[in-house]
């Protein structure tokens, strides 16, 4: 803005496109390991899309690809638990947090957790 023939008035060649992306495995929301544990990146927002572009008339300023997966589908399924044994779990850790009111759940995500290990 201290540059000659700049003004702080916004124009039409400051105007730009925020582009996000998730992604997905045969119909299924993808959602990258820090989501389930920082939880300024619990929720599915444009924020914490793995995929993010800022897009001008100039083209394309700014491109982030962070937490892309590479998936190979193949024939061998996974038993998931059933709900009633997971709930059960959940339930049990945090016994002390829970009243006797009634609770309801409206939301639920599937996440991926990367497990690590060393052996020694």
């Amino acid at each position: 803005m201290l540059e000659e023939g700049k003004t702080s008035e916004p124009t039409s060649d400051d105007e730009a496109y925020f582009i996000y992306a998730y992604q997905e495995n045969t119909g299924i929301p993808v959602f990258h390991e820090l989501m389930s544990v920082a939880k300024q990146m619990a929720d599915d927002s444009p924020d914490n899309a793995p995929v993010q572009a800022i897009y001008s008339a100039r083209g394309l300023e700014e491109l982030s690809i962070n937490y892309i997966y590479d998936f190979k589908n193949e024939q061998n399924t996974v038993a998931l638990k059933p709900f009633e044994e997971i709930a059960s779990v959940v339930e049990a850790k945090y016994e002390n947090l829970l009243n006797d009111s009634k609770y309801e759940i409206t939301t639920l995500q599937l996440f991926h957790k990367k497990i690590s290990y060393r052996t020694f």
